[in-house]
């Protein structure tokens, strides 16, 4: 075995695709989560979502390979002083290496001088007790699934589109502190879903998933995300994850849209003295 590694490029994605995905099915198996296959479109978006970070943070992005074939990735972001780990796999006939160790201090070179440092991981034991020891904190998260179910929909909130994106991106900045046009952008051109509450929110959505929820108020919020859970408009109840205790709103809409809960996997935290309330994150890019 002689491991290197490198950079990720565009050449690499639909190889570290691949890794990436079956290094998650031994813990789907181990979560009883039963393995479905991708659409066309979720295939699609995946590996749109791999380039977009390979283009916006070059250094970010690593492979470990091994004779040239890639057996491990990492994916991590910087947005304004934030640093956003989301993706970090080993193929499985590669793993108790050290090689996600490495891929880590990789990553953790490019989040130097970063203040606030986030990880989102799954349930992977090795994993959390990894990040643990490097000083992280665990806040372990939520899982909504909504479904069908009539309770209204509030005046202000209406169905947007791209038209909309500087509208959002003056949530995030006004709630966030920064911008990261250039994800929404990313986004909005592969027509992703959007509800905008006028009174100031908005909630991204893909194929049932949310992407991204803010709001400057937590009634706000609420709206947005039981409007969400409930399929308003005629889309589809979303899935939402993420959801750290802080966000107690979020488990007020679960409860009033009759969403089932569940646990899924947890944010590791570091130079973090709060989460931003109301706001549900993004695990590829915060």
């Amino acid at each position: 075995m002689s491991i290197s590694y490198r950079l990720m490029t565009q050449d690499d994605v639909e190889l570290v695709d691949q890794v990436w995905r079956a290094a998650l099915m031994p813990l789907m198996v181990t979560a009883a989560i039963p393995p479905s296959p991708r659409t066309e479109r979720e295939k699609l978006t995946d590996l749109a979502r791999f380039r977009h970070v390979v283009s916006t943070d070059p250094e970010g992005v690593f492979v470990a390979t091994d004779n040239a074939r890639i057996v491990g990735i990492c994916q991590s972001s910087r947005r304004g002083t934030t640093f956003v780990l989301s993706r970090l796999g080993v193929a499985p006939d590669h793993q108790e290496r050290a090689i996600g160790r490495e891929l880590f201090s990789m990553a953790r070179s490019y989040a130097s001088d970063a203040d606030e440092q986030f990880i989102f991981t799954s349930r992977d034991p090795r994993a959390i007790h990894s990040y643990v020891r490097e000083g992280f904190a665990l806040h372990p998260c939520i899982n909504l699934v909504g479904r069908a179910f009539d309770i209204g929909t509030a005046s202000s909130v209406r169905p947007g589109s791209s038209q909309d994106l500087d509208f959002v991106d003056a949530v995030d900045q006004a709630k966030r502190g920064i911008s990261r046009r250039i994800d929404l952008q990313f986004w909005f051109d592969r027509e992703t879903n959007v509800l905008i509450d006028e009174d100031g929110g908005y909630l991204l959505f893909d194929d049932k998933r949310l992407l991204s929820l803010c709001a400057i108020t937590e009634d706000i919020a609420e709206r947005l995300l039981s409007t969400a859970l409930n399929g308003a408009f005629g889309l589809p109840p979303i899935e939402a994850n993420w959801i750290v205790r802080e966000q107690k709103w979020a488990l007020r809409s679960a409860i009033q849209s009759r969403a089932s809960i569940s646990i899924h996997g947890a944010i590791m935290t570091r130079n973090v003295e709060h989460f931003v309330v109301p706001y549900l994150p993004n695990a590829s890019l915060g």
